[in-house]
């Protein structure tokens, strides 16, 4: 019933002409003007029908079996708030209100040393701390890797999905709250590069080391063109190969080992949309292009790593970007 109906396709047609080649097919299935665009999508997702259904499943296995019902609220508290913040410092209270939602607490070692490489996170932020026209909310996802003889493994233990008001705190609150995790997990974080304050915050908060520095993938040819200027974080112009990545990993076991319903109901969701707010799906991603990143790391004990740890930098030498360690 829409008069301008002619004008509008016309329009929503020239619209296609600058979109860029390689994602004309995202656009044209996600977006379709007509019913023969939609049926070029075997899905109504973005990951395609047989993960979607995995999903499904799965999380009707979770509804149905207590066994998988491990989800567990709270809040992360500083035990001691005149000693710094540190893993050994803060404290898991169970609250059914509360901002932290896990499936297991950090595992330590015997003595009650912290694992190095065991956790790994995503976060993926927001912009302002009120919204009138957005359901956007901050989102951190922790992922713990292999530990031998433990039976919980490749699987997200720790989730954080919030917008805290401006009263309450607003971004900073929700930046406090994801390096609270961080440190309580010994975990990196790995950050879309696309609001500065977030890494101004854990820098300057003495938190730097937990920050996740830029993943190599920015530098494998993904890109027509990268500028570097921020050691940390990942280029949000790699969100199509991210997500790529993501998709590759959602195999049935990968599903089979995931505990978190807003998660699971997310993936299931996601499309490649502007108009989509995807910041659980967009942290999930994060956290994978890290993990893929430090697959091949050895988990340790903390005091193992010694006093200095070797961390990989990048060095502009002579117009070249060189990989270094320091």
């Amino acid at each position: 019933n829409n008069t301008k109906n002619k004008v509008g396709i016309v329009f929503l047609l020239e619209e296609k002409k600058n979109i860029e080649t390689s994602n004309l097919y995202i656009h044209i299935t996600q977006n379709p003007i007509y019913a023969s665009e939609a049926f070029q999508i075997s899905t109504l997702g973005y990951f395609g029908d047989h993960k979607i259904s995995m999903l499904h499943k799965r999380r009707i296995e979770i509804k149905q079996n207590k066994a998988f019902q491990l989800e567990k609220r709270g809040n992360l508290i500083v035990k001691d708030k005149t000693k710094p913040i540190t893993y050994d410092n803060l404290e898991f209270e169970y609250c059914p209100n509360g901002w932290l939602n896990i499936i297991e607490e950090p595992i330590r070692e015997k003595n009650g040393k912290a694992y190095v490489n065991l956790y790994i996170a995503g976060v993926d932020t927001y912009n302002t701390d009120e919204s009138f026209y957005s359901d956007s909310k901050g989102a951190m996802y922790v992922k713990k890797r292999f530990l031998p003889e433990d039976p919980l493994m490749n699987t997200y233990v720790a989730e954080l999905v919030e917008r805290p008001d401006a009263n309450e705190g607003g971004l900073e609150l929700f930046y406090e709250h994801t390096m609270l995790v961080a440190a309580w997990y010994n975990s990196k974080v790995n950050i879309e590069y696309v609001d500065k304050r977030i890494f101004d915050y854990y820098t300057s908060n003495g938190f730097e080391h937990l920050l996740y520095q830029r993943p190599r993938l920015a530098f494998a040819n993904k890109i027509a063109r990268s500028v570097l200027n921020n050691p940390y974080g990942t280029d949000k112009t790699l969100k199509p190969h991210g997500l790529s990545l993501l998709s590759d990993r959602l195999s049935d076991e990968y599903i089979g080992n995931m505990f978190f319903m807003r998660q699971i109901d997310a993936l299931s969701k996601f499309k490649y949309s502007k108009k989509y707010n995807c910041d659980i799906t967009i942290a999930t991603m994060e956290c994978e292009i890290a993990s893929s990143e430090d697959e091949m790391l050895e988990v340790r004990i903390q005091d193992e790593m010694g006093t200095r740890i070797k961390r990989r930098k990048w060095k502009r030498i002579n117009g070249r970007i060189i990989e270094i360690y320091v």
